[in-house]
């Protein structure tokens, strides 16, 4: 590496994700030193490898108060997956039964097709797309068939103005989101991108479709971000798994750089790259770095001062505006976490509340404060 690329070069990992890297692809010493760590139940539930570390104790006959902790949460994920993917099977039939067409995103599909095992990755829903212009049809099959989607005149203007997925209780009361677009950082492009390059899945049914996947890779770089602000471990490792499947790094960085997304999947890769020490990684995330802009150059360098952890998505997103990358929703995005739109407030807060300290319990929840606010007198308070 030559002197001008240091420039572009992400965060050194944490030890401590060294450490898990080099246990859960079977280093046995490694593997020991992580379930001696303290406070190693806390860490591997924040960030959803309790499943993963368990397994990998299992195989190398591992026993100890450590390993139990953490096969509580594997027997919970093994049965979710068992539920969801019946959940899954279902909601096919459904849309298969009116034509629409769909794509399993993130958790269920990359566990099936990038994981050494499903049951490896935790689950909290199911994530599926459908196109704009077929979501209506959509709801209304799945709800003649025992979804429900609550909605009010609030939560229907922030959908059509706003928002990407409609949030509902499913079969077997399994949480779906059913998407229509993408997170509003990312432009509408990104999506029809996703259609244009879909496969057919006969698996998944007549209208069963899956990313292909460069852009399996690119949508779960993106929410690696976007998940609860800052990126957990299981991200780093699902985006390891998909890259192993890759057989180059040029159709990647066409993809994000096509829809504007240099500097967070090239900042991704680049730390999944070094994590892992993965040639391809580090090819897709050095190359995508090199094209970033003065104010995304600031935020890298600030990272890379003080760690992964410190990147925010707040900060990403900011220095991308700066630079005049495209999204969806722009400015406003930034201007939504201090004052989130009505029909947030209304579906997201205690009804029994005033308005304005509803209005309150939106704003911290997007700041991180939700749960100090509510258990707080002032949440609670009419």
């Amino acid at each position: 590496m030559t002197s001008a690329d240091e420039g572009f070069r992400g965060p050194s990992p944490e030890p401590f994700h060294r450490l898990v890297a080099a246990a859960i692809e079977g280093d046995r010493d490694a593997l020991k030193r992580v379930f001696e760590s303290d406070g190693l139940d806390e860490w591997a539930r924040r960030h959803r490898m309790s499943p993963a570390l368990f397994v990998a104790a299992r195989d190398q006959d591992l026993g100890g108060q450590a390993v139990d902790d953490c096969q509580d949460s594997y027997v919970l994920s093994a049965a979710r997956w068992v539920l969801f993917r019946a959940v899954l099977a279902r909601i096919g039939e459904v849309l298969d039964s009116v034509e629409v067409r769909w794509i399993p995103l993130k958790g269920l599909d990359t566990a099936e097709r990038f994981y050494p095992r499903p049951d490896l990755r935790p689950m909290s829903d199911l994530d599926v797309l459908v196109p704009i212009e077929q979501l209506k049809v959509a709801m209304d099959a799945l709800e003649g068939n025992g979804c429900s989607f609550p909605s009010t005149r609030l939560l229907e203007r922030y959908q059509r103005e706003e928002g990407y997925n409609w949030h509902s209780r499913a079969f077997h009361d399994v949480s779906l989101e059913l998407h229509y677009r993408l997170w509003g950082t990312v432009p509408d492009s990104l999506v029809e991108a996703c259609w244009n390059s879909a496969v057919s899945s006969p698996d998944l049914g007549r209208q069963g479709f899956r990313l292909a996947p460069p852009m399996a890779f690119v949508v779960a770089a993106e929410h690696s971000w976007i998940h609860a602000g800052r990126p957990q471990f299981i991200y780093w490792w699902e985006l390891k798994l998909i890259t192993d499947r890759l057989e180059e790094a040029a159709e990647v960085v066409e993809i994000a750089r096509e829809h504007g997304l240099q500097f967070p999947v090239g900042l991704a890769a680049e730390y999944v790259g070094r994590l892992w020490d993965h040639g391809l990684c580090l090819e897709i995330g050095r190359r995508l770095l090199k094209g970033i802009r003065a104010p995304e150059r600031v935020a890298l360098g600030r990272v890379r001062r003080r760690g992964i952890d410190a990147m925010t998505l707040e900060q990403l997103y900011v220095s991308m505006l700066f630079s005049r990358r495209p999204s969806r929703m722009g400015w406003k995005s930034v201007f939504r976490r201090v004052w989130p739109h009505a029909g947030i407030v209304e579906s997201s807060t205690p009804s029994g509340l005033s308005w304005w300290r509803r209005r309150m319990i939106a704003t911290a929840t997007n700041l991180g404060m939700g749960s100090i606010i509510r258990n707080s007198e002032f949440g609670i308070r009419k």
